[in-house]
């Protein structure tokens, strides 16, 4: 999903993503899109010890899918779950996106927000340049929709 994980683009994305997950003292981060690609995923200090796959397939269903119509239309929404069984906190960005940040347990949402923030204009502009995932074609996939 996303683009391949040899383009520069992408390990620069899994780099910052990577960089979010240690700040938050979580154990993962993740790029998601609206129609469920995953556009960058990276482990805190490169543990891979539990994949993320059911993980991020539960947050696209109860997160991303009701919210489409909003984000769509350019709303910024933060989310969070500090109740498990997925401990996460989340905000969309450029319409189409949610960067995630996976806790192994409970957290403290304000400092791991905070963090994102600060984190997020980085993490937007590497995924934006991201080449479209279905092609080259710059009128192609995500590269449309971000221009529509």
């Amino acid at each position: 999903m996303g683009s391949s994980n040899e383009h520069t683009g992408r390990r620069a994305l899994n780099a910052a993503l990577e960089r979010l997950a240690e700040r938050c003292r979580a154990r993962a981060a993740t790029v998601v899109d609206e129609g469920f690609a995953v556009w960058g995923e990276a482990y805190a200090g490169g543990d891979l010890s539990s994949p993320l796959v059911e993980k991020v397939d539960r947050f696209y269903r109860t997160e991303i899918e009701p919210r489409i119509p909003e984000m769509r239309r350019g709303i910024s929404i933060g989310m969070q779950n500090v109740s498990g069984p997925d401990y996460y906190v989340a905000k969309s960005f450029a319409s189409l996106y949610v960067v995630v940040v996976w806790f192994g347990g409970p957290f403290t949402v304000a400092p791991a927000h905070d963090v994102l923030s600060a984190a997020l204009p980085e993490i937007e502009a590497l995924t934006l340049a991201l080449p479209p995932w279905d092609g080259p074609d710059a009128t192609s996939g995500a590269a449309r929709q971000r221009a529509g």
